[in-house]
């Protein structure tokens, strides 16, 4: 056949002079196909017709079959040497391979095996080296109207010249016949006119994509010429991309900015997972499976979809997203998916918790601050702050993503909501304590925002800006001078907390926290009302009790108690149900129904039996206990020390019931 589908006497068919083919010549292939059946029906070789169902390949766009068609095509030799590049790369072979050092393949391969090239997840390197090590000869030219046109010229004439910038080889066309092919020597140089003058016709095929999306990461900054973008801007950090172009377009731009450049683009590779529907399948618009980003916009927020998407950036190859349909106001049905209710709530969470914040930061002075009369809760949001800081920013710098969100969503909701911000209530009506509050909470926003900013920049920089006009200076003098920048999107990122990072102050608060979760889980027990106020008592070791005496005031306004009595040895009262919170027996006075409380200390034995019997089991394990690390062995003895003597203390509450 000839390149345009038809039968030809000139491309491969050695018998066209026979009748039959004759009749054929110039024939479309599918004309062809059958002038063939009815000349075999006509001399009576047709045995048989039937119909076959199979699958033929259609192009998307023409809607055509996919038919093969072998031709000559350009290549370029990936593992031979190149004399030029042995001065910088060396010669001979990469040591434990067969890939020449100043070869294409090798140039791209080298950085890998040095450490200057990282993939995260690491599992993906395995993919980059095994291919260039087993690579073939790159097929660079393609047949289509746009792209890079190849440099090569061709013409039947040798030619005549004594410019060294100039290759020149003889070859054969696609006929057979003598060719001469020229094409710029390792010199460069501009030989486009010289070409054309002797004759020289240029080759009608461009580059494949790969080779010209390879010149992508010097070429944009203005490459061969020596511009003040490619000195600046190359080579750069990161490439993130999908893993399936790992082979074609990651190893070739590594490959070509060695060669062209002389450095690689790039020094780690991030490969992202790709995003399935709840069923497992790709997304694609022939399933009618997948979400346009912007009606996740219309429908959830730009931020909610960035936040919902981090949070499901894990080191897995895929992850899943449920589809669902959407109907819009103008009646259009489109997809969504209710994971965005994910980020969307969040949002709304710190939308609302900081607009809370700003309302008791009027008149805030950093002048006023004192470090050395920062309350016990103070140093714990601190302490927590800068744990939150120090984990997102190690996350970050090893390319993880949902476990640093993960990171600042618990500190947000969790400690600044749940407890900071009820913390400093009472003491925004405390002239003394105020202006030490509201420094604190203003800083702590502030660096909550900066972490937040590269996942959900929009709501996130809102904020900031309402902020900058409220408290204009957000630093605490002696801890962190640094808090003033125009826009979130050019401020620093927050600086390390280290020393503020207290493990003895976050033990104390979290056995007040342990008090206060059992009051408020006896209140909804027993139905109890939040106005009505208790009375309390708490007993256990001394270093334990004495926090709660330290911390009497604040525990009775966040438990709503009218009375707090801490101490070593306090018997359990007539009436009074009966918790416990790490070592603290806590008892709430006059609230308990008998029959109810010895059900709930029944339900609470079954449950410390069964975690003592698995405790036990484990460390009478000899494989666990000789295996496991020396850390996890330990936890697990201290486990059951703990469920034990909480065990014992709830048999002893059982036995008072029923005295």
């Amino acid at each position: 056949m000839a390149p345009d589908g038809s039968i030809s006497d000139k491309h491969g068919w050695e018998d066209a002079g026979a009748p039959e083919a004759q009749n054929l010549l110039g024939m479309d292939r599918f004309e062809a196909r059958e002038a063939i059946v009815e000349w075999f029906r006509q001399e009576n070789l047709l045995a048989d017709v039937r119909d076959y169902v199979h699958e033929v390949g259609h192009s998307y766009r023409s809607h055509v079959p996919i038919e093969p068609y072998l031709s000559d095509q350009w290549y370029v030799a990936v593992k031979k040497p190149v004399a030029h590049l042995a001065e910088k790369f060396g010669d001979g072979m990469i040591e434990g391979t067969d890939v020449p050092a100043n070869s294409l393949a090798g140039i791209a391969l080298a950085p890998l095996l040095d450490g200057r090239l990282k993939f995260t997840p690491e599992r993906y390197a395995s993919t980059y080296k095994n291919w260039l090590e087993n690579l073939r000869d790159w097929p660079i030219s393609r047949q289509l109207w746009w792209g890079h046109q190849i440099p090569i010229w061709s013409s039947s004439e040798p030619l005549d010249t004594d410019d060294e910038n100039v290759s020149v080889q003889e070859g054969l066309d696609e006929d057979g016949e003598k060719v001469y092919y020229a094409c710029a020597g390792p010199e460069g140089g501009n030989i486009e006119k010289l070409l054309t003058d002797k004759g020289y016709k240029r080759d009608g095929d461009v580059l494949d994509t790969w080779f010209s999306s390879a010149l992508w990461p010097f070429s944009t900054l203005g490459w061969p010429d020596e511009t003040d973008a490619l000195k600046t801007f190359y080579p750069g950090d990161v490439l993130c991309t999908a893993r399936e172009i790992i082979t074609l377009w990651v190893s070739r731009m590594v490959m070509m900015g060695q060669y062209c450049v002389g450095d690689i683009p790039f020094k780690d590779v991030y490969i992202h997972a790709m995003i399935q529907d709840g069923q497992g399948r790709k997304m694609s618009k022939s399933l009618g499976n997948g979400i346009d980003p912007l009606v996740a916009i219309d429908s959830h927020g730009a931020d909610a979809m960035r936040f919902t998407l981090a949070s499901m950036t894990t080191d897995t190859q895929d992850v899943r997203m449920p589809v669902a349909p959407m109907e819009l106001p103008d009646g259009r049905t489109v997809n969504t998916s209710p994971k965005f209710d994910i980020g969307r709530n969040f949002c709304n969470k710190l939308w609302n918790a900081s607009r809370f914040a700003m309302m008791n930061l009027e008149g805030t002075d950093a002048s006023k601050f004192d470090k050395e009369k920062l309350a016990i809760t103070d140093k714990w949001i601190l302490s927590r702050l800068g744990r939150c800081i120090a984990e997102v920013t190690g996350e970050l710098d090893e390319f993880k993503y949902n476990e640093p969100l993960n990171t600042i969503y618990r500190f947000f909701w969790n400690d600044f909501c749940d407890w900071y911000l009820e913390w400093v209530k009472p003491r925004m009506q405390d002239e003394a304590d105020k202006a030490i509050a509201q420094n604190v909470l203003a800083f702590v926003l502030d660096r909550t925002l900066r972490l937040l900013h590269p996942f959900i920049p929009f709501i996130t920089e809102g904020i900031f800006q309402g902020l900058n006009e409220l408290v204009p200076e957000r630093k605490l003098k002696g801890i962190c001078e640094s808090g003033q920048a125009d826009a979130l999107i050019a401020a620093s990122w927050p600086e390390r907390l280290d020393e503020f990072i207290c493990d003895d102050v976050e033990a104390e608060v979290e056995i007040i926290q342990g008090v206060i979760r059992v009051v408020r889980e006896v209140r909804n027990q027993y139905g109890i009302s939040p106005k009505d106020r208790l009375v309390v008592s708490v007993t256990g070791p001394a270093k334990a009790t004495s926090v709660i005496d330290d911390n009497s005031e604040l525990l009775c306004h966040l438990a709503g108690l009218e009375k707090l009595t801490a101490g070593e040895n306090i018997e359990k009262p007539k009436n009074a149900s009966a918790s416990l919170s790490g070592e603290l027996q806590i008892y709430v006075h006059d609230v308990v129904d008998v029959e109810e409380e010895r059900k709930r200390l029944m339900k609470q034995k079954d449950t410390l039996t069964n975690g003592i019997r698995s405790a036990e089991g484990k460390l009478g394990n000899d494989n666990f206990v000789s295996r496991a690390k020396p850390e996890v062995v330990e936890k697990t003895r201290q486990t059951l020390k703990e469920l034990s003597e909480q065990l014992e203390a709830v048999e002893m509450h059982l036995g008072e019931l029923d005295s």
